[in-house]
């Protein structure tokens, strides 16, 4: 009787059980979590599709589960994403699906940035870790974008992304409603502030959800109502009440920037969209919706002339401050006292044009991970105040410009509006379900190149992430779509 090539599952179970006890009596916590990041790894790469699901929902819970870690275990956990996603570009070319190469002008032009930045670190003499940590903040999520092109079938995947999304934005809302009650009543708890939104811990609002902070909170929002607006003015079936909820929350969040992502998407949208017959029919809807809430925010202001009588004090952040601000003179001006970001932008990227216009390097200027280390290159900007070094890195388009320079900068502004111009251009021949996801990717990134200017947003995962996501996704329709294209032209 010959014999069985390779192991029996009783002795790989042996020999898995001998490793993991002596990997646990070395180093536990490290060892355990080693063996579960390996099989989580493995399972994604199995299945490219479910993992990309597990991603999307885990994203915006990390801050809230690291926040109960202590800071070591809290930054090896935030690489799971990372794994993930680098098992998952795995399983996708195991499954030899050969479709995945480079394709179109937009993804010439992000091969093109990536290629540049690496060099320009190179000539700057930046280290391979400096180099891989900058390239993890700047296009960790570029991994996503390949990761939809290279997928065989992503037939019904964006509905049932949404969906998912959908859920979340409900569950983020009731649970920073929650958190208001919570702080009105019991002043700031871990349940109801914690991390980095310790900011707003003397503020009834400025909630947080299970978001690191209460911009990131908003962003999240604001993201998740532009896709279901998108849906909503496209398809008869879809619901108002997702944005209505998104625009609650955004508002109980304080967050500005939040708040005007959602009104440049809503605007977007809703020229892209215009001609469509649910549009045609909504349009009363939302024409009602918008009256109500300004009518609503006209009376709450004049039945409530002062902070006493709402029962929190008006120069903490609120809503109302959070509206009234947009028209105040103050926010735009150029001096570090009253906008740092606008100053960056006016002062800093003026001299980084002028001294550096080729970039500094991965992890250098504006990298939040070097803020110590770049002290002394601060100060030849004229950045000398410990206070507002704080901020060196919360205009994104200012950290993009001082590391890959004006070259590097003007290759990944083409790279997102080809893929936003592509997008609204195959969307007038697209299906229904296309012309969602087409038009909301088009919103979206418009929305990210003003929102690169009032926040890290290229950087924070829990923003960052659903953009590349929209972005692979609307190129591989516009890809699918050249393709059947061509083969249906005559020769």
């Amino acid at each position: 009787m010959p014999l069985k090539r390779g192991l029996s599952n009783a002795t790989l179970t042996l020999l898995v059980s001998f490793a993991t006890m002596a990997m646990v009596s070395f180093q536990p916590l490290l060892s355990i979590g080693a063996l579960l990041a390996a099989l989580v790894s493995i399972a994604a790469a199995v299945n490219p599709r479910k993992a990309l699901i597990l991603t999307v929902l885990y994203i915006p819970i990390e801050p809230f589960i690291v926040s109960w870690f202590s800071l070591s275990l809290s930054d090896l956990m935030r690489i799971i994403p990372e794994l993930l996603l680098s098992a998952v570009l795995a399983g996708t070319i195991l499954s030899k699906f050969r479709e995945g190469r480079v394709n179109g002008i937009p993804d010439t032009l992000l091969l093109s940035v990536i290629m540049f930045a690496i060099v320009i670190s190179l000539y700057n003499n930046i280290g391979l870790i400096d180099m891989v940590m900058g390239g993890r903040l700047f296009f960790r999520f570029a991994l996503v974008y390949f990761i939809v092109r290279l997928l065989p079938d992503t037939t019904g995947l964006y509905g049932r992304l949404l969906n998912l999304l959908t859920k979340l934005l409900y569950f983020e809302v009731v649970l920073g409603l929650m958190q208001f009650l919570s702080k009105a009543v019991f002043g700031p708890a871990p349940w109801n502030t914690f991390g980095d939104n310790l900011i707003m811990a003397g503020s009834t609002f400025g909630v947080q959800g299970t978001l690191g902070r209460y911009d990131q909170y908003g962003m999240f929002l604001a993201i998740i109502a532009i896709l279901s607006l998108s849906r909503y003015f496209i398809q008869n079936e879809a619901k108002f009440l997702p944005i209505l909820a998104a625009l609650a929350g955004i508002l109980l969040s304080t967050s500005r920037q939040a708040l005007i992502v959602l009104v440049i998407g809503a605007i977007v949208v809703s020229l892209a969209a215009r001609g469509k017959q649910a549009l045609q029919k909504k349009g009363k809807i939302v024409t009602f919706s918008i009256l109500l809430a300004c009518t609503v925010g006209a009376v709450f202001l004049l039945l409530t002339p002062s902070g006493d009588s709402r029962g929190f004090v008006t120069s903490e952040r609120n809503p109302l401050e959070q509206i009234t601000t947009l028209f105040d003179a103050n926010t735009y001006s150029t001096t570090k006292e009253n906008n740092f970001r606008l100053f960056y932008i006016t002062n800093v990227g003026e001299q980084l044009l002028k001294r550096d216009p080729l970039g500094l390097g991965l992890n250098t200027f504006g990298s939040a991970q070097t803020v110590a280390d770049n002290k002394t290159l601060y100060y030849k900007y004229g950045i000398t105040d410990q206070y507002f070094l704080k901020f060196v890195a919360d205009v994104n388009w200012i950290s993009i410009l001082g590391q890959i320079g004006i070259i590097g900068s003007l290759l990944f502004l083409g790279f997102l509006l080809s893929i936003a111009f592509q997008s609204l251009y195959r969307a007038k021949k697209a299906t229904t379900d296309e012309q969602a996801i087409l038009i909301a990717a088009a919103a979206l990134v418009i929305c990210f190149i003003v929102a690169g200017f009032l926040g890290p947003n290229f950087e924070i995962r829990s923003n960052s992430f659903y953009l590349w996501l929209i972005m692979g996704l609307a190129a591989k329709i516009s890809i699918s779509m050249r393709t059947t294209s061509a083969k249906n032209t005559p020769i």
